[in-house]
């Protein structure tokens, strides 16, 4: 009998009441996370599409623009010109004297790493380049 009363205590219209409506709570914050999620991924692929839809508005102009310019005849005289080795009226061609061999053995030495670009700095340790160059010594 002991049992009866308790559970009538604890079942009573209140606490019923009261269970309903934490659960009624618990399905509407639940609810509303889920519609949260929903809109991040909706709204990071609405960004995602328009920044996708601007970058290819950007190449149509682009390529838009390299139409235009290979239509002019500035760019055909410019083309021709470079094809056919050609010069325009007025201009000059200056020949450059070709690197000397040392100049180029020098190159690649320092490409390969064989040859450090700065060789009196290259054995000192790096706190006395330091006190070199900030104090002159």
């Amino acid at each position: 009998m002991g049992l009866r009363k308790r559970a009538k205590k604890v079942l009573n219209t209140g606490n019923v009441a009261l269970g309903i409506l934490a659960l009624a709570g618990l399905f509407c914050v639940l609810a509303s996370i889920e519609a949260m999620q929903r809109n991040y991924v909706l709204r990071r692929d609405v960004v995602h599409e328009t920044r996708i839809k601007h970058q290819l508005e950007l190449e149509l102009a682009e390529l838009e623009y390299q139409r235009i310019w290979r239509q002019s005849e500035e760019y055909q005289e410019l083309t021709l010109r470079d094809r056919l080795n050609m010069i325009a009226d007025g201009e000059r061609i200056i020949e450059l004297p070709e690197p000397e061999d040392w100049i180029l053995e020098r190159a690649e030495k320092v490409a390969d790493g064989t040859e450090s670009r700065e060789s009196d700095d290259g054995d000192q340790p790096n706190w006395q380049q330091w006190a070199r160059f900030l104090l002159g010594v």
